[in-house]
Formats: C-alpha cells, structure tokens, sequence
C-alpha cells in the first residue's frame, strides 16, 4: 500500500493518550487504551517557538478554514450542476418563460464568479497563465507550509491566512445568496415536486416484476429524467467524483491548482511534492498544452 498515511500540523509538547478501536459494520469495539505517552520538543528549530501552543492553534485555525473552503467549492459545485439541469428543463418546457431563463443566466454568471475567488480561473489556469491567487491557493499553501515544523508561523503565514479569511466571509455570503435564490427559482417551475413525482415512480419500478409494466415506467423515467437533465451523464463520468483512494474530484482539483500556483511562484519543490502525494494515491497527473489533467490508475 503505497498510499501516504493522514498527516496534520505537529502536535505541542505534552502527555496524550491512544485507543485502539475496531470500527466493523457501524459498531466500535475498544481492542487496546487508553494508554498514556509524552511528547517531548526536540529543540532543534532555528526559530523556535516560545508557545507551542499558540502555534497548534494557528495550524488548527488555518486547516478548518481550508476546510470550509473545500465545503464551499462542493456547495458551489452542486449548484453549478443544478442550474445546468435546470436550464436544460426551461429550454425543453415550452411553458417556461424567458423571465425564468434570464434569471437562472443571472445565478450562471453569479456563480461562476463565485467560484474563480474560490478556486481561481480554470480557463487561465489551463492555459499556463498567472493569474491572481485565489482564496484556496492562499489557506492551501498556508496549511501545507505549517506542517511537519514546530516554529511559529511566519508574517506571510499570518497575510495569507488574513486574506483568505476576509476573502471568504463575502465570498461565502455571495455563495449563499446564489444558493438561495436558485432553490427560489426551482421552488417557482416546480422543481422539488417533479423531483418527488420522479422518485416516486422510481419506486414503482423497483416493486414491478412483471416486465411489461417495467418497461413502461422505465420509459416515464427516462423520459421525465430528459426534460430535467438526469440520466444523462456518463456513469464513468459521475462516479469519478469519489474514489476509494480517499480523494474526491475537488480535493484533486484544489491540489492541482495549488501546484499550478506553485510552479508559477517557483516553488517545485512543493509542486513536485503535490505530484507525488497524488501519484502514491494512485492518481496519475498529465501537463499538455491545455493545462494539466489527471486520471485514476486502474
């Protein structure tokens, strides 16, 4: 198993205690602990630390903002896949009017601007480009430059992690009120009922067994899945979001782009350490002349 184990900032100096636990079909059996051990400092960093403490606290502040940011990308992910559903809905439903198109066109463009805060423009990042950081690229590198070292962070440390904080509270209530005014749109053409009518008949379908009357709700699914944009994304395609390798396709791409702005910053030592974190998670990386793409090893 080459996969590298989980990894977080170093703890302080102090007394811990472990368990050793076995989580088997939803229960978790203790098989060993508490057992207690201390954590000594080594004393051997040029600046050290007069808190190590404070220092855990600041790693700690900057990896649960990281990961409200990697939240916000999902959340904003998903919207971006139900306005595409959505729009294809308005344009097959002859009843829809232009008012409803124009405004889901206002929630597109909202979002998408959302969006290149959060993780930076991917029509420039494929191309090679620079481009500004983006609010992922600044908490990214601030997380990934506090780990495995005990000195307090540095000024950069503490700008980046201040502009990624401030850049996050707007951003995040931009994000909210696109999210909001989509379920406003969806609630107004109806959409949660057709959803439950959909689910419903997929029910039915999985109760028939005569297979005259499968075929028949069969073709109302996919019919009904059509007009509101489901069914109709490669199964491949879909399942990539989440691999067994423990990284999602967001969790990938924030790598990536984290690398991206590295290399840009002459920074290949990390670069060259995010290819190999991907490469041992079995995730192979591609640079062509339209940026870099990854791929899942068989």
């Amino acid at each position: 198993d080459w996969a590298l184990p989980p990894s977080g900032p170093l703890v302080a100096p102090g007394t811990y205690t472990v368990t050793l636990d076995l989580h088997h079909n939803g229960d978790i059996q203790r098989l060993a602990g508490p057992e207690s051990f201390n954590v000594f400092a080594l004393n051997l960093a040029t600046n050290a630390a007069g808190d190590p403490q404070s220092v855990v606290a600041f790693a700690r502040e900057a990896g649960e903002l990281r990961r409200q940011v990697i939240g916000a990308i999902r959340s904003a992910g998903e919207a971006e896949s139900r306005i595409a559903h959505l729009r294809q809905a308005i344009l097959d439903t002859p009843a829809a009017g232009a008012e409803h198109l124009e405004r889901l066109e206002r929630l597109r463009t909202d979002l998408a601007a959302v969006l290149v805060d959060l993780r930076g423009d991917r029509t420039v990042s494929r191309r090679n480009r620079p481009q500004n950081p983006s609010i992922s690229s600044r908490i990214g590198a601030v997380v990934s430059g506090r780990q495995h070292v005990t000195s307090p962070p540095t000024g950069t440390h503490r700008e980046q992690y201040q502009f990624a904080e401030e850049a996050f509270s707007t951003t995040r209530t931009r994000l909210r009120d696109v999210i909001e005014r989509l379920a406003a749109l969806e609630d107004d053409l109806n959409t949660p009922k057709a959803m439950a009518e959909f689910f419903a008949v997929a029910r039915e379908l999985n109760k028939a067994s005569e297979p005259a009357e499968r075929q028949r709700l069969a073709a109302i699914m996919y019919a009904s899945g059509e007009l509101m944009g489901f069914l109709g994304e490669d199964p491949e395609a879909w399942f990539a979001g989440d691999g067994a390798d423990g990284y999602s396709a967001e969790a990938i791409q924030l790598l990536l782009d984290e690398r991206q702005s590295a290399r840009a910053n002459g920074n290949y030592e990390r670069a060259d350490e995010i290819r190999d974190e991907l490469a041992a998670a079995g995730i192979a990386i591609e640079d062509g002349l339209e940026g870099t793409t990854w791929r899942r090893s068989a």
